[in-house]
């Protein structure tokens, strides 16, 4: 079978076709992101990551990728999951906030500033760049292959802080 990074991949370039409105749910899913920021929480910020039953419904909308396979492919998913994928966004949560004290980022004082989102792909994912200010200066915050599941954005770990 495939590794999680895969499986991720072909589960979010096979997602089914809905109407987003982009700005207005990357702005909060960002909003809710700088709040993870705020509070020095890890499990705030893994909130914002595709839950196990999101990405098992969309397995099951793209089921015939899998074919006899599902149930098989659905466990196998479901260990990486929590073996890998979470680990992953918790470790990413974690080298963000020690780069960013490392530029002198005070994360409980940081505040909000906007969102940019990048071109949306036909796998309804794109790059979400945070804005925010940290003692007087603009910061931002990169989330790599942001997702949209149920109309709603969710963080990736792949994060760059800039």
């Amino acid at each position: 079978m495939k590794t999680a990074s895969a499986l991720l991949t072909i589960v979010t370039m096979t997602m089914s076709s809905f109407t987003v409105k982009y700005s207005e749910t990357s702005e909060k899913m960002a909003q809710d992101v700088v709040s993870a920021f705020q509070h020095n929480s890890p499990q705030e910020f893994v909130t914002l990551f595709p839950t196990l039953q999101e990405f098992h419904q969309l397995m099951d909308e793209t089921s015939a990728l899998y074919g006899d396979f599902l149930p098989e492919a659905k466990k196998e998913f479901a260990s990486e999951y929590e073996n890998e994928l979470l680990p992953e966004v918790r470790e990413a949560f974690q080298h963000i906030l020690i780069e960013g004290k490392k530029k002198g980022i005070d994360w409980s004082a940081i505040e909000y500033i906007r969102t940019e989102v990048g071109k949306i792909s036909s796998a309804k994912s794109a790059s979400v760049t945070v804005f925010f200010q940290a003692n007087g200066k603009e910061h931002s915050l990169r989330i790599e292959n942001a997702m949209t599941i149920h109309e709603q954005w969710k963080v990736s770990q792949y994060l760059d802080l800039k």
